[in-house]
């Protein structure tokens, strides 16, 4: 069984003794953080799809030049 400690002045976090791990226990900082994080993670995937097609539209169009270049 691990033993946890309050820490002096912040109701919110517990030390773990046997780690000396500080932890949060407040259920809704650590909810309100996960969103965070994931509404992030949904950013940097959209951004990095919207540099893809952008890429992929330059080749796109480069192809083009070259082919009417051609005729």
């Amino acid at each position: 069984m691990k033993n946890y400690a309050k820490i002096k002045d912040h109701d919110n976090l517990i030390k773990d003794l046997s780690s000396g791990a500080i932890l949060n226990i407040d259920r809704t900082a650590i909810l309100r953080h996960e969103k965070i994080k994931r509404e992030a993670e949904k950013e940097a995937r959209r951004e990095s799809e919207i540099n893809n097609l952008k890429s992929e539209i330059s080749e796109i169009k480069q192809l083009l030049q070259m082919l009417v270049k051609k005729d």
